[in-house]
């Protein structure tokens, strides 16, 4: 019973985790803040002091040169990592201590060696823009090409971080422009997406292919069409990068969308996704896009592999002119139709907080009682958001939710959410009003 109970406890734990109820560590899970997890200077607390050979790792994070010399002297191995998975070397660089860097190479550092995170000392330093780090490691014989299987590379780490000298650098000392990485991308994609002009520059002029495309069937301009970067747009296409009827869906440029329309492009034509012209103008939110398109036979049930379609496309652009523009040009339109993982446009609409587009679902049919594969309904997930106003939207448009269920202790297979929602008594209240009216017959 008691290892029964400790499983339900660590389980419950890990569903409040998922959902958003605890906070993850800080950092977790975010590529981007690897060096805030294992790069922090110690020690996090007085209290809590570093260790033997993570003693070794925060000298070489302070470029302590003596404490580094008498720990190597007495043994230490400058290739063994610490507890937390750090090397000492990849600290160093990290933290641009050029001195320390030069004492660890000198004393058999490996100088391609990865810590936990297959970080290695060349790809730390230029996370961080420590050029002289950098510098040093490549006349020392890095690898600027360093890469496992379709990890990162040093200049994928410099480019994100829009560390603008030291892409210079590594470009200008054989670093490959068009190496693909993760996901089929490549730093010119990369670089559209932080939208750093400098770095788009030196790596257009170094001959970066504009026509690449990842695994999605993405280019560079697609990347930078995706986060609106108009100026990052136009310098693409003013060194020859080719703008194709789902890109131009995505720009909203409806005079562009209509040459290549009447040049023969097809209008239901979908990248590696199924991701339509059509489904692009209604996430970015375009109207006139999304009318022309239909106009052209644009097809408004296609799905995708992720079973998104145009309707949950533009409930996630909070485009209200873009969902009335499909809710009226296509009476047909099944609204019903399941979206990614099965959700509904309504589900995301009272996910997403969209008061407006939830009332125009629901009048065009949408079935507020819907039960998704949990067994929960729009208005437990409004009441797990502790979204109040949302709750009562949904009740007025006849939400079925009753107090005892509400009530029921966990385990006893009902809707529970009292321990998730702080405005439960609110809620509560509701649901009480709503169910006394019922009973004297003035209920909605």
């Amino acid at each position: 019973m008691k290892k029964k109970i400790v499983v339900g406890i660590c389980g419950l734990l890990v569903c409040f985790l998922v959902l958003g109820f605890l906070p993850w560590p800080a950092g977790a899970g975010e590529p981007s803040s690897r060096g805030d997890v294992f790069r922090v200077p110690w020690p996090p607390s007085p209290a809590d002091p570093p260790t033997p050979d993570e003693g070794f790792t925060v000298a070489a994070q302070k470029g302590d040169i003596a404490n580094i010399r008498a720990l190597l002297d007495g043994g230490r191995d400058p290739n063994e990592m610490d507890r937390l998975g750090r090397l000492a070397l990849v600290e160093a660089a990290a933290f641009g201590q050029v001195g320390a860097v030069e004492l660890l190479l000198s004393r058999r550092a490996r100088i391609e060696a990865r810590d936990l995170n297959a970080v290695t000392p060349l790809m730390a330093a230029a996370e961080n823009g420590s050029l002289s780090a950098v510098e040093v490691l490549v006349r020392r014989g890095a690898n600027v090409n360093f890469q496992c299987k379709d990890g990162p590379t040093a200049l994928k780490e410099a480019v994100d971080n829009q560390r603008t000298d030291v892409v210079k650098f590594l470009l200008d000392h054989g670093a490959n422009v068009d190496a693909k990485l993760r996901g089929g991308a490549t730093a010119l994609m990369r670089a559209a997406l932080t939208g750093n002009m400098k770095v788009l520059g030196l790596l257009l002029d170094k001959g970066a292919d504009l026509h690449t495309e990842a695994s999605s069937g993405a280019t560079a301009l697609v990347f930078a069409a995706m986060k609106d970067r108009s100026e990052v747009v136009n310098l693409l296409r003013s060194r020859g990068a080719r703008l194709d009827l789902r890109t131009a869906a995505l720009l909203g440029d409806e005079a562009e969308a209509k040459r290549l329309l009447d040049a023969g492009a097809d209008v239901n034509g979908a990248d590696a996704q199924g991701w339509t012209p059509l489904m692009n103008a209604a996430q970015k939110g375009h109207p006139g896009m999304v009318r022309l398109l239909l106009e052209r036979g644009g097809d408004p049930i296609r799905v995708r592999r992720d079973c998104g379609t145009v309707l949950t496309a533009a409930v996630s652009s909070g485009s209200i002119d873009v969902l009335k523009l499909l809710l009226e040009k296509v009476p047909t339109l099944p609204i019903d139709l399941a979206g990614m993982g099965g959700a509904s446009p309504l589900k995301f609409a009272v996910m997403w907080d969209r008061p407006a587009m939830v009332s125009m679902l629901v009048e065009a049919g949408m079935d507020v009682n819907e039960k998704f594969v949990n067994g929960d309904s729009v208005v437990i997930l409004a009441m797990r958001d502790c979204n109040l106003e949302m709750v009562r939207l949904l009740l007025s448009k006849g939400a079925d939710v009753q107090v005892k269920d509400l009530e029921a202790p966990p385990g006893s297979g009902s809707i529970y959410v009292g321990c998730l929602c702080p405005n439960l008594a609110q809620i509560l209240d509701l649901i009480k009003a709503r169910e006394a009216g019922r009973g004297s017959g003035n209920g909605e």
